[in-house]
């Protein structure tokens, strides 16, 4: 088997675990203390692969504070919006699904901010992804509609992170531009806790602190690594794999995890979103670079991380 499409793998199996594990301590630490301590965990890991590339290249003080905008979008407002979802559905595979919806927002986004063109396999994507959405939120109540509404505001607030960090950050190297975002985040994160006086948990028992442990160090650490692995050896779409299995492997993951049985509007949206997501990237790939994007990087339209 081809080393990228295996990092692939790997990455889509460990990404599709984040819902279903989050869900088995949602009742029990805030989202917003776990979404700090998992980036601050991941970003620790990252580290060092971090450090190695920066000696070929040290960060300009724009793209510091390019890093610290977009860590501050991805870990104060859209993983939170996440984990809040999480937490209120009875279906963590549900609120995976629709989160991987976020190429809808992504290639509406490149419209307005970048002013790319929308063409019309971009409309099929966009309406495949609406349909698949709604499909997840239906029977249209509040039960199932609020928690599918927050995961829809956080796809958006990713999508943004991911083309401000296309835009601004492109000329880092993967691992120092995420890890940044991540360190930078999860700090100002941890920060507006203690200045709001969140109560912190005293003691985590050995099952949380594993769930923890396992969100930051494998989900985020291990699983960005190998996407970082998978785009070097495959290139952007062989990466983007990870994320058109993601959707068909959280159901799995929700019910090995936590005995989430797999519900008729996983199994409807689920083709229609991978779908939509393979039309954009497919796209995406044939789209010239933005500008101020190196030669041979993804496109904005590419595939999305998590």
């Amino acid at each position: 088997m081809n080393k990228g499409v295996l990092y692939a793998i790997i990455t889509a199996v460990l990404f599709s675990m984040l819902e279903p594990v989050s869900k088995l301590i949602a009742d029990e630490i805030s989202p917003f203390t776990l979404t700090a301590f998992r980036f601050l965990i991941g970003a620790v890991f990252l580290a060092p692969f971090a450090f190695a590339e920066s000696r070929r290249r040290m960060p300009q003080k724009k793209e510091l504070a390019a890093a610290a905008l977009t860590g501050v979008l991805m870990v104060c407002v859209s993983m939170p919006l996440l984990q809040i979802s999480v937490q209120r559905s009875d279906s963590p595979a549900l609120i995976a699904i629709v989160f991987s919806g976020n190429s809808l927002f992504t290639i509406i986004l490149s419209a307005l901010v970048l002013k790319e063109k929308l063409r019309l396999p971009h409309m099929l994507a966009i309406l495949l992804c609406v349909a698949g959405i709604v499909v997840c939120a239906l029977p249209i109540e509040g039960k199932r509609f609020l928690p599918v509404g927050m995961a829809v505001l956080s796809a958006l607030a990713f999508s943004l992170y991911t083309i401000l960090s296309k835009r601004f950050l492109s000329r880092l190297n993967n691992a120092v531009s995420i890890t940044l975002s991540f360190l930078i985040g999860g700090a100002a994160l941890l920060i507006i806790l203690i200045a709001a006086g969140q109560p912190f948990p005293s003691a985590l028992t050995s099952r949380q602190l594993l769930c923890v442990l396992f969100l930051g160090i494998a989900v985020t650490g291990v699983g960005y690594l190998s996407y970082f692995q998978a785009m070097k050896l495959g290139g952007a779409h062989t990466a983007a794999f990870a994320f058109f299995i993601k959707p068909v492997l959280a159901p799995l993951m929700a019910y090995l995890i936590g005995g989430s049985a797999v519900t008729l509007n996983a199994l409807l949206a689920i083709p229609l979103i991978v779908a939509g997501s393979a039309i954009n990237a497919a796209r995406g790939g044939k789209q010239p670079p933005v500008s101020g994007t190196p030669k041979g990087a993804p496109g904005i339209n590419g595939p999305d991380a998590l």
